[in-house]
């Protein structure tokens, strides 16, 4: 086939891709079985691996892409049939449209009718969480601070005394709420401070359980920035500064 040919056969397909997919949306069979088989792939497939939301989160993106694969599985072996039956397979054999375009048409036309119909039927999922090397349980101390890879990060206060999960991406460590999987605070990974501060977690409104944090002041701040530095870079002046601050 030359380059003059090329935009007709591209149209040829496009045509045979269009009218295989409103074949198959028009009888509606094959599409309505396999939504339902997508959707019910999808939703029980938690019930195998599990409900932790973390896993979940991971596995959402490949879940719904292999359960669109198997919905349009479903009614492969009907692929050439109706051309078969009727005799257009005999007609598209001898059109001058290739025999690999014909079959990659039809494909595509299959897709569009089996496995489309069910990717629009699938709830949105929620962006993918960055991935992550390390994921660790840790307790949430009452300084509204977590334990990760030898330095300590702070969380909101509210979850103060509670169960927490540290997770290392690429970049920052994310403080997760183990009982959501929801990312309740980020902090820059790898950093050279021991005790890596948010003043924004110790601020808000008190809830039903846990008080809010009383305001660090000048020393808090001045004992802060110590802790967070290096004991090999803390200088005389810092310890001058606070000895000042105290008075």
């Amino acid at each position: 086939m030359g380059p003059a040919a090329a935009p007709a056969a591209v149209t040829r397909m496009l045509r045979l891709i269009g009218r295989d997919a409103a074949l198959a949306l028009k009888a509606g069979t094959d599409a309505t079985v396999a939504v339902a088989f997508f959707v019910l792939a999808v939703v029980l497939f938690p019930l195998g691996v599990g409900p932790e939301p973390n896993v979940l989160a991971r596995i959402a993106a490949g879940v719904i892409w292999i359960a669109a694969l198997l919905a349009s599985l479903l009614s492969l072996e009907r692929l050439f049939l109706n051309d078969y039956e009727d005799g257009g397979l005999d007609l598209l054999a001898l059109a001058p449209l290739p025999l690999e375009a014909v079959v990659l048409a039809k494909v595509a036309a299959h897709w569009l009718g089996t496995g489309g119909p069910g990717i629009v039927a699938a709830p949105l999922p929620a962006p993918l969480p960055e991935p992550f090397d390390v994921s660790l349980e840790r307790p949430v101390h009452n300084d509204c601070t977590i334990c990760f890879e030898g330095r300590r990060y702070s969380v909101p206060f509210p979850y103060a005394d509670r169960r927490g999960g540290g997770r290392g991406t690429s970049g920052h460590v994310q403080i997760v709420d183990r009982d959501t999987g929801r990312v309740v605070a980020s902090h820059p990974r790898g950093t050279a401070a021991t005790l890596v501060i948010d003043p924004q977690h110790y601020e808000g409104p008190s809830t039903p359980t846990v008080v809010r944090p009383k305001p660090l002041g000048r020393m808090g701040k001045r004992i802060t920035e110590l802790a967070a530095t290096p004991v090999e870079r803390r200088s005389i002046e810092i310890y001058a500064e606070l000895a000042e601050v105290t008075r």
